[in-house]
This record gives C-alpha cells, sequence and structure tokens, in this order.
C-alpha cells in the first residue's frame, strides 16, 4: 500500500513536470504576442514560471511524502500495539 502510493505520487509529479516543461516551450511562441517589460512573454514564462513550477512539485512532493510515512508509521505502530 505505502509504495503504491509513493509510485502514484511520484509519477503524478514526474507527469506535471514533464507537462510544464513541454507545455511552456510548446505554447511559448503563442505567448509571445505578450510582453512583461521589453522581454516576450514567452520567454518569461519559459524562464521564470517554470521555475516556480518545478520548487512547488517539489515541495508539494515532500509534503506529501511526510504526510504518507506519519500515516504508514502510526499504522505499523497501531499494528505492533495489538
Amino acid at each position: 500500500m505505502y509504495w503504491r502510493r509513493v509510485r502514484l505520487w511520484t509519477v503524478l509529479g514526474l507527469a506535471l513536470w514533464f507537462g510544464v516543461t513541454l507545455g511552456v516551450s510548446w505554447w511559448s511562441s503563442a505567448l509571445d504576442a505578450w510582453r512583461v517589460g521589453r522581454m516576450p512573454a514567452g520567454y518569461w514564462w519559459a524562464t521564470q514560471g517554470a521555475i516556480a513550477v518545478y520548487l512547488l512539485i517539489i515541495v508539494g512532493h515532500g509534503w506529501v511524502m511526510d504526510r504518507l510515512e506519519r500515516r504508514c508509521a502510526q499504522a505499523e505502530s497501531g499494528m505492533r500495539a495489538s
């Protein structure tokens, strides 16, 4: 049960990472119509926005794994007590 959830969250994180990497690259030319200062918005999203999403993926994965490990440790200690 534990490893199944770890794999699920890892695959979801990798899929999000892959989607952001390809999505921002794919749509950056369409976003170039907008401007952020003097820079085209496509460039800004590709450099700044993707990095922010990567950091959110890392923080979110760590938070979810911490909760999962605590829940499994509680269940394991409950099984030992009985």
